[in-house]
């Protein structure tokens, strides 16, 4: 008999179980697919290059606690992400800040730009976008229509299905601000980097480390788990489970009802090209007015195996969810962020807190909210 049953092994999940596994519980696993770590599994690729194969991933953190809890598990290599948007062509800086500003403006102009952003700016802070709209300057204006219609709107509405920035809760356009600065790195966290043999086996070793921790891999949990909504009981293999549930899959499939909280899936078209050593000049290249694309990833700039002959990209589109498509876009990536969906989400919430208050609802999908690695991690350490 097991004390915690954690439905899903995501980051989320799996180290959920590892703390409940160090306090001597009894843990049982549910994993739907036949992978470990949820959608930072990565696997060797052509020549050994790690392929993140749902996507780039990259730890960065302002979070201590965080990097001493995986240095458990690996070592790391230093890694700080810089990306570009493809304009017209040139590769620009991105998030957009002071030196962006040089490479799309003439000088004078962009010299009087970034003094008046500065007179008006912290040094070192982040605009949103749509803050800097507020500016009776023309200068300013003119430099909002610029990002705005360049940088921002093309790719959000690729990304969110036609949605515009505006359209969106504040915490999208806040995750891709202006920089009043000419640090052209992504993120500006203490903690920059990457685990030395890839996120699959750190959480392998996760895994390896755990006593009393059974996992059952490609099982849909509903297999072997009722959730009796009349009764307010749980099953687990037709018997009564008491114990503690940790709840990392889609919330809504905990109902009977046939409830569909929308997201945004994702397609990736992999490309091996073994005759050049290097595709493109960052790891990220994003693309908003050209391209059906969203953004381009090259494996091995974020891998640290720029060493090794021939490189593997993916192009990667935002599609259409379908939760029973039965493919790629059966996945749910992004919870789309606008109130009505916000307000679906925390009507299914009461109820599920109500009939199973045994239920911990843990990570992306089962609080319907974007997280960073990190993010995921130390939630699961306090948990």
């Amino acid at each position: 008999m097991y004390d915690v049953l954690v439905i899903g092994s995501g980051l989320s999940g799996l180290i959920s179980a590892f703390k409940k596994s160090k306090e001597g519980k009894r843990v049982l696993i549910i994993e739907k697919r036949s992978t470990i770590g949820g959608n930072v599994y990565d696997k060797p690729s052509y020549n050994g290059i790690l392929e993140q194969v749902y996507g780039p991933h990259i730890l960065h953190t302002n979070k201590k606690e965080v990097v001493d809890f995986l240095s458990n598990f690996t070592e790391f290599f230093e890694y700080e992400h810089k990306v570009a948007i493809s304009l017209n062509g040139e590769l620009i800086s991105m998030p957009f800040n002071i030196n962006s500003l040089y490479e799309v403006f003439p000088r004078t102009m962009a010299s009087r730009i970034e003094e008046k952003l500065l007179s008006k700016y912290e040094y070192g802070s982040k605009v949103p976008i749509l803050k800097l709209k507020e500016e009776n300057d023309s200068d300013l204006s003119f430099l909002y229509d610029f990002i705005y219609n360049n940088v921002f709107l093309g790719y959000t509405m690729k990304q969110w299905g036609g949605l515009r920035p505006e359209d969106l809760d504040a915490q999208v356009t806040s995750r891709v601000p202006i920089s009043i600065s000419r640090d052209n790195r992504y993120f500006a966290d203490k903690y920059q980097m990457q685990p030395k043999h890839g996120f699959t086996r750190v959480c392998e070793n996760i895994l390896a480390d755990m006593k009393n921790t059974a996992i059952m891999f490609n099982t849909d949990f509903r297999e072997i788990v009722r959730f009796d909504e009349k009764n307010s009981k749980v099953y687990l293999d037709n018997t009564i489970f008491n114990g503690e549930i940790i709840y990392t899959a889609c919330i809504e499939d905990i109902l009977s009802e046939n409830i569909v909280l929308p997201y945004r899936s994702l397609r990736f078209d992999k490309e091996i090209i073994s005759d050049i050593n290097s595709y493109q000049k960052y790891s990220v290249i994003n693309y908003s007015n050209t391209q059906n694309y969203t953004r381009v990833t090259e494996f091995k700039k974020l891998t640290g195996q720029e060493n090794i002959n021939g490189t593997v990209v993916i192009k990667e589109y935002s599609v259409d969810y379908n939760k029973n498509a039965g493919d790629y876009s059966s996945i749910p990536y992004y919870p789309i962020p606008i109130a009505s969906n916000f307000n679906s989400y925390e009507d299914i919430k009461s109820r599920v807190n109500s009939l199973f208050p045994q239920v911990k609802l843990l990570g992306r999908l089962a609080e319907y909210k974007y997280y960073n690695i990190d993010d995921a991690i130390n939630n699961a350490l306090s948990s």
